[in-house]
């Protein structure tokens, strides 16, 4: 019966071929782009089409995008400097926090003056933390900053030497670098007062007495 029935939809006595069926559902070319798309009621229609086209958005990273342009930490430095200003109020309102929090314990009473109260042991830990944190991010930019300085005054000096003649051009090593920035860093604290020399002498002699009492055999 099947049979049959394909047989009289074709109009002829042959079975429906597979070209025919797809003959079936063919669809006239548009006239131009801009027609309207003509879909057969004899097939299903999806039920996710993209019915009008919108452009999809390109996003891009400004960090490595070649239209941001190139970056000059200097320039960065010195365009942004108030964020450091900002930093080190943090860092002394911290201090100054712990510092009265420190003598309102001495006084061994819940209450000081002006109803003043002691500070909780978690929020006291979380101001210490982030008073280390601060500190660190600080000493670690004045690390970075005097690295820059030193090495654009070496890259500086020996450009002058090769433009004149006097020697071949010469990339300096890491260690000569970090001997650059060393120096750097003991004039810094030289001018800064005698004091603060120093101190840091004292701490990296008590560091180096340290580390050499490790290497040494053990002894009973």
């Amino acid at each position: 019966i099947l049979q049959m029935k394909k047989m009289t939809d074709t109009g002829n006595n042959e079975p429906l071929s597979k070209a025919t069926k797809e003959e079936k559902y063919t669809i006239e070319k548009r006239r131009n782009k801009h027609a309207p798309l003509e879909v057969s009621s004899k097939q299903r229609v999806s039920r996710f089409r993209q019915v009008v086209h919108v452009p999809q958005a390109k996003r891009r990273d400004p960090r490595f995008d070649s239209l941001s342009g190139e970056l000059k930490p200097d320039l960065f430095d010195k365009s942004y400097s108030f964020i450091d200003e900002y930093r080190d109020k943090e860092i002394e309102d911290l201090k100054a926090a712990l510092k009265r929090d420190g003598k309102l314990r001495r006084k061994k009473n819940r209450k000081g003056r002006k109803g003043k109260k002691i500070l909780e042991e978690s929020e006291k830990s979380e101001m210490m933390a982030k008073l280390t944190r601060l500190q660190q991010e600080k000493a670690a930019r004045k690390r970075n900053r005097t690295s820059r300085k030193v090495k654009s005054k070496a890259n500086k000096l020996e450009s002058e030497k090769v433009a004149a003649g006097l020697k071949r051009p010469f990339y300096l090593k890491k260690r000569d670098l970090k001997e650059l920035e060393l120096k750097e860093k003991y004039e810094g604290l030289k001018n800064e007062g005698k004091g603060k020399l120093d101190k840091y002498i004292a701490k990296r002699r008590k560091k180096n007495a340290q580390k050499e009492r490790t290497l040494l055999p053990w002894q009973q």
